[in-house]
């Protein structure tokens, strides 16, 4: 009795190979979030009301005895404001464990290479990247759908240049096309899986989220409020302390001025 060999159609192996990738995207996605969940649990425990970065990397990033090699970080800037909450962020890094520092910004931004320069980096020296704004102020939604695809393929082959070891945003939508890249190509494709995404919520964000720190809040692996109304409606983010002390002790240089002067003032009404 002979049996009858079966043959499959073209389409049958094309519908198979498309059905098991895209059951390996969907296993792969549940996994990363499992990740980012898992590491979030365990920041919120551990680093509730420190500061904002510490000088090196966590424990689980720190840098082995046969391997020395420091983070490759990439730094988001947005523009005024923003550009400079996020230099005065990553001013105590230690360059022995976040190196090199590579910045990107917005091509219509042309206040951030200025505060570089005030901030003590030297644009000749540093890495300095325009990508595309996935969206400028006033622009239509319409027209930003063509314009966040333009951002998305410029975003895709600058990662796969660049592929960092952790990626720090905040505030402006400019990070979005980064991130979102990094969350696919790297963490679920697994082109550059070791690759972490901080993002921090702008300081002015008292009582609810920006519309792109909404988005963020379920890509970053570590999500930073800066006030406790923030962090008790968004639980899986950590509290940071570190502008409120920074601005604690601007107050307190300002006060000590205000009595220096005083005191100058009185001396000289009395010798007068």
């Amino acid at each position: 009795m002979m049996m009858a060999e079966w043959t499959a159609s073209p389409l049958t192996l094309v519908l198979t190979l498309v059905v098991a990738l895209v059951t390996w995207l969907l296993l792969r996605t549940v996994h990363v979030a499992l990740q980012i969940r898992n590491s979030r649990k365990g920041q919120c425990k551990s680093r509730k009301g420190l500061s904002l970065l510490s000088t090196s990397p966590s424990s689980s990033q720190q840098p082995t005895q046969t391997s020395i090699t420091p983070l490759k970080t990439m730094v988001v800037l947005g523009s005024g404001g923003h550009t400079t909450e996020m230099l005065n962020m990553i001013q105590p890094l230690n360059p022995k464990y976040y190196h090199p520092l590579i910045f990107v910004k917005a091509k219509s931004d042309t206040t951030s290479v200025m505060r570089l320069e005030k901030a003590g980096y030297n644009p000749e020296q540093v890495d300095i990247f325009d990508i595309p704004r996935s969206r400028e102020v006033g622009q239509s939604y319409w027209s930003s759908v063509v314009t966040t695809g333009i951002a998305l393929c410029t975003c895709i082959r600058f990662l796969w240049r660049q592929r960092p070891d952790l990626i720090l945003c905040n505030g402006p939508g400019t990070c979005l096309p980064i991130a979102l890249v990094a969350l696919v190509l790297g963490r679920i494709v697994g082109f550059f899986p070791h690759c972490s995404i901080i993002f921090v919520e702008s300081f002015c964000r008292v009582q609810t989220l920006s519309l792109t720190g909404k988005i963020m809040y379920w890509m970053a692996d570590l999500f930073v409020v800066h006030w406790d109304e923030l962090h008790q409606k968004y639980p899986s983010s950590v509290l940071s302390c570190q502008f409120v002390s920074q601005q604690s002790q601007e107050e307190q240089e300002q006060q000590l001025q205000q009595q220096q002067y005083q005191q100058r003032q009185s001396q000289t009404e009395n010798e007068q």
